[in-house]
């Protein structure tokens, strides 16, 4: 499963889900001081039982980072699976860092990278969920933010499946979708959605992670949505660029995670070419409260033999989602690389909130 990193990014701490030798991964990490002062950094390691195993200290000059390898970490053990814990501090108040972390794959070249988060919620929502679709499933790994306090957490996924687990303070917990459960009914196969988490008592953080038909992507979930959002790396090959992994695909989905449904046609995707101009718009249909729409460039009319992204020896495009006022918006971009027939090669990131 994916390991998580805590982060308070920009103010006090990060939080990052990680392991070492797990899952056939070993996970490295880097935390960058940005104040213009020194900070004193703490990284507490936890494993999933709540415990804590190892603690480092040191000191971050402004501007540098400090990097951890698990897979040399010692006190970790042989094999470990947990999180991690970072907080900084200068003069006795709170620092500010950011931080990223890579899993790497110990038996061939799988990685999958993602950031640290800077705050967690109450509710948390995860834009893609998968069990045994398109040849895939998803896990999560979610954090109980507290070093103190127990939390239940249930992930809700869009076709009403759950699945609940107590999480003990700084642990973290891994939830795979076809393990949820209606009753005493297993996930179906061939879903595709989206999934909703809650914590009880204390803010929590997830991360998911896409995993079969040669996919390894990380993405960072959200207690926040936003009303327009920009995705600066989007790609659309033809068929047979795409077949022969010359060339790569963008897929793009966005939940809505306000209160209300988003009626048809309030929610636009458009496609941006390298000198700013608009090669297509999808208009999405009806987004229910809580659930997910997919969109591509063809979706948007650019199809064959057209490609999006593309345009001889250059590079570039690009696209904005666009919600109605007040709308809350998530959305992940998953770039693919088939490498054989049925075999992608992926990586995800988030969209980044625009004005």
């Amino acid at each position: 499963m994916t390991k998580l990193l805590k982060t308070k990014a920009f103010t006090y701490g990060n939080h990052i889900f990680f392991g070492q030798n797990q899952f056939d991964t070993n996970t490295l990490f880097s935390v960058q001081n940005t104040d213009s002062d020194p900070n004193d950094i703490t990284i507490e390691f936890y494993n999933t039982s709540a415990a804590k195993v190892h603690e480092i200290n040191t000191t971050v000059q402004p501007g540098a980072a400090y990097f951890v390898d698990a897979g040399t970490v010692s006190q970790l053990g042989s094999s470990f699976n947990g999180s991690a814990v970072v907080t900084a501090a200068q003069n006795g108040s709170p620092g500010s860092i950011v931080s990223s972390a890579m899993e790497l794959s110990t038996t061939g070249t799988a990685a999958s990278a993602f950031e640290g988060v800077a705050s967690g919620g109450t509710t948390f929502y995860m834009p893609s969920a998968l069990c045994k679709a398109f040849g895939a499933d998803t896990a999560y790994a979610v954090q109980n933010t507290s070093t103190t306090t127990n939390t239940s957490v249930t992930v809700l996924y869009s076709n009403g499946y759950s699945e609940t687990q107590s999480i003990g303070p700084g642990a973290k917990k891994s939830f795979v979708a076809c393990n949820a459960k209606k009753g005493t009914s297993g996930m179906p196969a061939n879903f595709s959605g989206a999934a909703t988490i809650t914590s009880t008592q204390t803010p929590v953080i997830a991360i998911g992670k896409a995993f079969g038909s040669g996919l390894s992507t990380a993405f960072v979930g959200a207690s926040t949505g936003y009303e327009k959002l920009a995705l600066p790396y989007v790609r659309w090959a033809n068929n047979s660029n795409y077949a022969s992994g010359a060339k790569q695909r963008t897929f793009i989905t966005i939940q809505n995670i306000g209160g209300s449904d988003i009626p048809s046609g309030d929610v636009t995707v458009t496609y941006v070419d390298k000198d700013g101009n608009t090669a297509g718009t999808h208009t999405l249909g009806q987004i229910p409260a809580g659930e997910k729409v997919n969109s591509n460039a063809s979706s948007a009319g650019i199809n064959e033999p057209n490609e999006f992204g593309y345009y001889g020896t250059q590079f570039g495009g690009g696209a904005i989602v666009s919600g109605p006022s007040g709308s809350q918006l998530v959305v992940v971009a998953r770039v693919s690389t088939q490498v054989s027939a049925g075999t992608f090669a992926s990586e995800d990131y988030n969209g980044i909130p625009a004005p």
